[in-house]
């Protein structure tokens, strides 16, 4: 990927954290990057476009990252913290997203699982194979997992997985 297509990518992903997808227009990004109309749309063939390729980049291709045949030939500890790993990489206090925090991390999904059908399917195909991926003892963890961050990103910390067993 280029790296103005990546600098492009990173300026709407912060701004469209910011502000929501309503609240950010082409000429904004075009204005905050310090580029020409058409540099944005050689990469961005319009608004949906751009959203679509940040969704894939800072969403998708995080869950991308799972390696589903090694997390289903693990046995049940290696799983757990090999889910462990994941959700610390992608929602941990090292994490890109705490700028603005989770919240609107998840504002941002949320509002691209209702807008964007392909979106939808995307995190519904990850969310069947994590699951069938993993052995029975421990989905339930996976649970909690995603709990913990609903409630980081209501008390706005980073998520803590402390309550896992080692």
């Amino acid at each position: 990927m280029s790296d103005l297509k990546e600098q492009l990518l990173s300026i709407a992903f912060d701004m469209f954290l910011a502000q929501g997808y309503d609240g950010v227009g082409l000429s904004e990004v075009i204005k905050k990057a310090g580029v020409s109309k058409g540099a944005l749309y050689h990469h961005f063939s319009s608004k949906d476009d751009l959203i679509d390729q940040v969704l894939q980049r800072y969403f998708l291709d995080g869950f991308a990252a799972v390696e589903f045949d090694a997390l289903t030939a693990a046995d049940a500890k290696d799983q757990l913290s090999m889910l462990v790993a994941v959700y610390q990489a992608q929602f941990g206090a090292e994490s890109a997203l705490n700028k603005y925090g989770l919240a609107r991390y998840f504002a941002l999904f949320f509002d691209s699982l209702a807008r964007n059908e392909n979106f939808a399917q995307a995190i519904c195909t990850y969310y069947q194979k994590i699951e069938a991926a993993l052995s029975p003892e421990i989905r339930p963890y996976l649970r909690q997992m995603e709990g913990e961050i609903y409630l980081a990103a209501i008390h706005r910390r980073a998520p803590n997985f402390s309550f896992l067993p080692q």
